[in-house]
This record gives C-alpha cells, structure tokens and sequence, in this order.
C-alpha cells in the first residue's frame, strides 16, 4: 500500500496549489488509510504499476487550429510523478515539458497554445519549468500561450508566467499566488490515545514535525523562512511576465475570470480553445 508514503510527502512538501485542493488530497488518503473510504472496485488499491512507454495512453499534443497545437497542463502538479500519482489526478511537468518540446520541434507547428485546468500543485521543478518555456519558444522560434480553461492557479499559472502571454475563459479561476506548507501537530492527540513518540535524530531540524511531534516555534520560524523564499521567488516570476502587477493581487486569493483581466493577471478573455488560438495566430 502506498498511501502513507503519498501522505507522508503531503504533509512535508511546499505547496502552491489552492487550499480546498491539498483540503481534499488530505482528506481523502487519511480516510483511505483509516478504512473509512474503501477503494472503488478495479481501482488504485489493484493498480499495477506499468512500464515506460506504457503509462502514456494519449497523443502529446493535437491541433486545434492551422498551425496551433494544444498541449495539456491538466490536473495537481508534481513531477516525476509515479503511475498511482497520476492515476489519482497528478499531471507530471516533466512529460508535458516533454509534450510541448515535441510540438514545438514539429515542422507542422508554428504556435502552442498550453491549455491549463489545474489548481496547482508541489513547487519542485516549477520555477525551472515557468522558465524553461520561455527558454523552448525562443530557441524554437515559435510563441507559447497560456490558455486557462479552468483553473490557473498558484503553481500552474506560475507556468504560465513562462508564456509569451496568458488568456483566460470567462469561467476559470486564475491567480492563487503564494506558498505555504501545511503542518499537523498531532503530538496531544498522540498522548490522549496513550502513544509518545521516541525520536533519534542527529541534527536539531531533522524529523521536524514528524508524525507525532510537537511543532516548536523555531520549526515554525524555519518552515517559514522556506515559504517566504519561495514566495519571493514567485512574485518575481510573475512581476516579470507582468510589470505593474500590485501586491494586493499576489495574496492567495483568486479572480473569476473577467475579474482576473481587470487585475492585469491575464491578457484577454476566449470562450473556447478554438477562440484563443485565433488570437494566437492573430499575434504571430
């Protein structure tokens, strides 16, 4: 079973990924780890874990216009996320930095729109993600656009940044900016049920807030120093795709669309896919 190691990461990873999302992933492994939400027949509990080639079912890109290919940003950001965890609705960064490199190398293809409907997810690898499209449109020759048909939010419209520009549906969610992590002291809980937890360690962080521990102020202070590291690290990324951005917009909280273009987070509204390729091929 591999839900305590998945819970395990939950609960230690730095996250930029709406809080009714992480809400939900905690909810529902505990629950499965306690037996209170048995797994549905044929689902993850009988996953076997297939080899290579044989995880990727889909076409990596596909077109949607003359000349514009699409490739999905869809589902909790991680990468290089295992099998199970894509399964359970994580979408790995490393395939579709895989999938938008082969677009982009395809001769039939003069523009990329990047259809994101994600919530965000764990910050490893984003940042260098976010740049490393930047870096793949100008060596390519060939503009990369962000199209939010969902939600575009904390890690994911990080990626964004990266983009030559970002459009939103008038029904997404976009925005989200911050990090934080999210820990459980469970160390009263512990003592009620008659358990203390014995921890051998060498270095004073190490096992810092452990399953069972108490979270001390210079933990919190440490966790903290991380989280605003990261967050300038965000902030910076979008100020740069986006001068002039107020702060008061990089709070954690979201825009409905339409809203979103008034705060300067996107550059225009589509109703559809279809829609924001023509003003793709229309800035070409």
């Amino acid at each position: 079973m591999k839900y305590p190691r998945i819970l395990a990461a939950i609960r230690a990873a730095k996250w930029a990924v709406t809080p009714i999302t992480l809400q939900a992933i905690r909810d529902t492994l505990s629950a499965r780890l306690t037996g209170h939400l048995p797994a549905m027949a044929g689902e993850m509990d009988n996953y076997s874990e297939p080899d290579g080639d044989e995880i990727e079912t889909t076409p990596v890109f596909t077109f949607i216009a003359p000349g514009v290919a699409s490739v999905r940003l869809h589902g909790i950001i991680g990468k290089n996320l295992s099998s199970l965890e894509m399964v359970c609705g994580g979408c790995d960064i490393a395939r579709v930095e895989a999938n938008l490199t082969a677009a982009l190398a395809d001769s039939a293809v003069s523009s990329v729109l990047l259809d994101i409907d994600s919530p965000g997810g764990s910050v490893g690898g984003v940042a260098e993600f976010s740049k490393k499209i930047s870096e793949l449109s100008s060596g390519f020759g060939k503009p990369v656009l962000a199209y939010a048909s969902g939600q575009c939010c904390s890690a994911a419209y990080w990626i964004a940044c990266g983009c030559s520009g970002i459009i939103a549906s008038p029904s997404s969610d976009v925005g989200s900016i911050g990090v934080y992590i999210a820990l459980v002291d469970e160390s009263e809980n512990w003592a009620e049920e008659g358990y203390r937890l014995v921890l051998i360690k060498a270095g004073e962080f190490k096992g810092a807030a452990i399953s069972g521990s108490a979270i001390t102020p210079e933990q919190i202070a440490l966790f903290q120093a991380d989280v605003d590291f990261i967050y300038v690290q965000f902030t910076s990324a979008v100020r740069t795709a986006r001068p002039g951005i107020a702060n008061s917009t990089m709070q954690g909280q979201t825009f409905y669309g339409p809203r979103a273009f008034d705060v300067s987070l996107v550059d225009a509204i589509a109703p559809d896919a279809a829609s924001a390729a023509s003003q793709l091929t229309a800035n070409v």
